[in-house]
């Protein structure tokens, strides 16, 4: 059982950036390990990825989920990725 205090989801705003700019390749495989991480978590920790922003220097994940959701989908982006990687919660 998760803790409430975990167990409240939330939208939380994915930010992987990067000085040189990230490739079109990157970014695909930054939205498609997301996507993944995404499908195959259990129902306590869901994660919904809501839209992408991309830009040259940045992708953005708009996701919802709890706290450690987020937490694993950090974990997977910064084992494999070696951008600037950091997470906010957006206030409704």
């Amino acid at each position: 059982m998760v803790p409430k205090r975990f167990a409240q989801p939330n939208f939380w705003k994915i930010t992987v950036a990067s000085d040189k700019g990230l490739s079109d390749a990157n970014i695909d495989l930054i939205v498609a390990m997301a996507c993944e991480e995404a499908r195959k978590t259990s129902k306590e920790n869901m994660i919904i990825l809501h839209d992408v922003i991309e830009s040259k220097q940045y992708c953005q994940l708009l996701v919802e989920t709890n706290k450690l959701g987020v937490t694993d989908l950090l974990s997977v982006l910064k084992d494999n990725f070696d951008y600037r990687i950091r997470a906010s919660v957006l206030a409704l």
